[in-house]
């Protein structure tokens, strides 16, 4: 059978791309994804019970997260930032 293309979010089936899933990963863990595609990854690799990698990778998903809120905190006024609004 034939294995299908890995996308973000895929869930096992008979010809899950895990070559493509970690691939993927890799660039997430080396800070080539957004945190919103981080977090989609994770549910796959949750999914095919790589349960320790996904708490990795969630835990990086994370750090972007605060990382950015923290950015947009001393940068001023942004729609992801309505406390620094006037």
């Amino acid at each position: 059978m034939a294995t299908k293309k890995y996308k973000l979010g895929d869930k096992w089936s008979e010809d899950f791309d895990y070559d493509g899933m970690w691939a993927m990963y890799n660039n997430a863990m080396a800070g080539k994804l957004s945190n919103r595609s981080m977090l989609r990854l994770a549910d796959s690799v949750e999914d095919v019970n790589y349960h320790e990698e996904c708490r990795a990778l969630r835990e990086k998903a994370g750090y972007v997260y605060r990382v950015s809120q923290t950015t947009l905190d001393g940068m001023g006024s942004s729609p992801n930032n309505p406390k620094s609004a006037s």
